[in-house]
């Protein structure tokens, strides 16, 4: 399959709040790459289909522009294939006129809301026509806060406080509308977090002393949290975090982890999972065997030789195999007959298939050490041990 080719985006964005504004008031334009890996990059801005001359970098300030014009600009670089590229960005109008109403929209910036007691908030004002240099006033409730008159505002609040921020504006094009505006009203909201905790488990049944993983999932555990597993009742030792492995359970094993937390915003110290319970199997002690049923070892060289595969406790549908010399010479089968050359070692191997819990899941008997000759011994006469024939 080709390698695909992996290309650099821009899109170009504006401060919130002043896309509309008053003739000759500076605008700010900022370009924003997909990517900051690609290399020789730079770019070019457009204003009505022409090229702005002088600006190639992803910021774009000037004063020039008039209502109805369009702002666009190219970015180039260079691709993954090596090659140089270019890619266009979105177009944005430009709104102005003479005459604007301020205004002032205010916005969380940091923290959270709703969110526990205690905890900083920090609000951010946005000015809507709000000239070179805007007086600001934060309010709770509606009152002035002495010193808070800058275009950020960070405390702790109270519930159920509201955060609104009066604005002054100095703009030159505001005449016709009142230059003292009041910004959206926010209100605060306090509550306590509910913890909760889940455990899952990742085999069960499982077979007896096979590992397993339990995991525990979390939800506003809070500040300072900390977590403990427990076996029938009792905590496992030396077992803190959110992962539990062991090979050491047991049929019937109940399992489940508690989160405790001093964080006052968690409206309970302690919560506790579900619990699992576990299914242990025990597992069968299976064994194997081999037994010679015809010839005889010692024996000739040519004279063939029986043996007879025996096993235990392998479940349904095991699968035989029969080597000599570790090399497999016949499967399926748990009869073997063959000749062998003195010194080869016979081996019958059974495993496991259907999944089940074994002591091992496979299983060679032991090695029978063929002993082969090509004479045959002399017969002895049983009575006075001498050989047949020399009497």
């Amino acid at each position: 399959m080709a390698e695909a080719q992996v290309r650099d985006t821009v899109t170009i964005v504006m401060p919130p709040y002043t896309d509309t504004t008053c003739d000759s008031v500076q605008l700010s334009f900022m370009a924003l790459q997909s990517s900051d890996t690609f290399s020789h990059v730079y770019y070019e801005w457009f204003v009505d289909d022409t090229l702005y001359t002088g600006v190639s970098i992803d910021t774009f300030l000037t004063t020039a522009l008039q209502n109805g014009d369009s702002v666009f600009c190219k970015l180039f670089f260079t691709n993954s294939f090596g090659f140089p590229d270019s890619s266009k960005s979105n177009t944005i109008i430009v709104y102005r006129d003479t005459s604007i109403a301020p205004g002032i929209v205010i916005s969380l910036t940091t923290g959270s809301n709703p969110d526990c007691a205690g905890h900083p908030l920090t609000f951010t004002a946005y000015p809507i026509n709000g000239g070179t240099a805007p007086t600001y006033q934060w309010m709770i409730d509606g009152v002035p806060i002495a010193g808070a008159d800058s275009i950020t505002f960070t405390r702790i609040f109270g519930d159920p406080d509201t955060i609104s921020c009066q604005i002054i504006s100095n703009s030159t094009c505001s005449a016709g509308y009142p230059d003292t505006v009041t910004s959206n009203i926010i209100p605060i909201i306090h509550y306590h977090l509910a913890d909760s905790i889940h455990i899952t488990v990742k085999h069960n049944p499982i077979c007896a002393g096979t590992p397993d993983t339990l995991n525990a999932t979390y939800y506003n555990p809070g500040t300072g949290f900390s977590l403990a597993w427990f076996v029938n009742g009792v905590v496992v030792p030396g077992v803190i975090g959110n992962t539990y492995y062991t090979s050491t359970l047991h049929n019937g094993d109940y399992v489940y982890c508690v989160l405790t937390t001093p964080d006052p915003c968690i409206a309970t110290d302690s919560s506790v999972s579900n619990v699992v319970t576990m299914t242990v199997i025990s597992l069968n002690n299976d064994t194997v065997g081999v037994t010679m049923t015809h010839g005889s070892n010692p024996g000739c060289l040519d004279s063939s030789v029986t043996y007879q595969g025996t096993y235990s406790n392998f479940g349904v549908d095991p699968v035989y195999e029969w080597f000599i010399n570790g090399v497999l010479v016949d499967s399926n089968i748990t009869v073997l007959d063959t000749t062998y050359t003195n010194g080869e070692v016979l081996t019958f191997k059974v495993y496991a298939t259907d999944g089940g819990c074994y002591t091992l899941d496979t299983v060679n008997s032991s090695g029978v050490l063929m002993l082969r000759d090509s004479t045959p011994p002399i017969p002895l006469d049983i009575t006075d041990r001498q050989p047949v024939g020399n009497q």
